[in-house]
Parts: structure tokens; C-alpha cells; sequence
């Protein structure tokens, strides 16, 4: 029974890592969806304005919702992988940026 309990220990992280992971892939993305994507972001001026913070939090939110696919699914192929890609680019432009940018 304790090296069941064990192994589930390891197999599933606790939430504290799950937020972490999280946050790291949302700063990520925003380095290749901001920076790299458009060729200059000003990340210093952003910082001091307090607009990376909401910027990195949304790319976190998005994050997560890109790893729980991953996790859900067991994507273990290209294929996997890309569609769990396209469906974070449908979620970061087709809601967060379309709700963002909505007159």
C-alpha cells in the first residue's frame, strides 16, 4: 500500500507544482508570442506599467490550460502535440485577444 501511494505521489504533482509549471510556460510563451512573434517588446516599460504582470497571468491561465490537455490526453506524438498547440492558439487569439481587443 505505501509504494502504491507512493507512486501516485510522484505521477500526479501537487498544485503547488502545477502553478509553477504553469507560470513557467506562461512566461515562455509570452517570450515567443511577444518578443519573438513580433520582433520587439518592451518588457522593461511593460514591467514598471504593471502590463506584463496581467500579460504574463493570462499566458499562465492559457498555459495551464494547454498542460492539462497534455496531461489528459497522454499526448505523446507530434500530432498530440500540435493539436494541443492549436488549441492554444485558438484560445489566445480567438478568446483572450478577441475579448481584449473588442470595440
Amino acid at each position: 500500500m505505501q509504494q502504491r501511494q507512493q507512486s501516485a505521489t510522484i505521477i500526479m504533482p501537487s498544485l503547488l507544482q502545477r502553478i509553477a509549471y504553469a507560470l513557467a510556460t506562461g512566461a515562455i510563451l509570452i517570450v515567443f508570442s511577444q518578443w519573438m512573434f513580433l520582433g520587439k517588446y518592451d518588457f522593461v516599460g511593460k514591467a514598471v506599467s504593471g502590463e506584463l504582470w496581467v500579460t504574463w497571468i493570462a499566458y499562465s491561465v492559457m498555459a495551464a490550460i494547454f498542460l492539462w490537455l497534455v496531461r489528459v490526453f497522454r499526448v505523446n506524438s507530434l500530432w498530440g502535440l500540435f493539436l494541443a498547440g492549436a488549441i492554444f492558439g485558438w484560445v489566445a487569439e480567438g478568446i483572450v485577444v478577441q475579448t481584449m481587443y473588442d470595440d
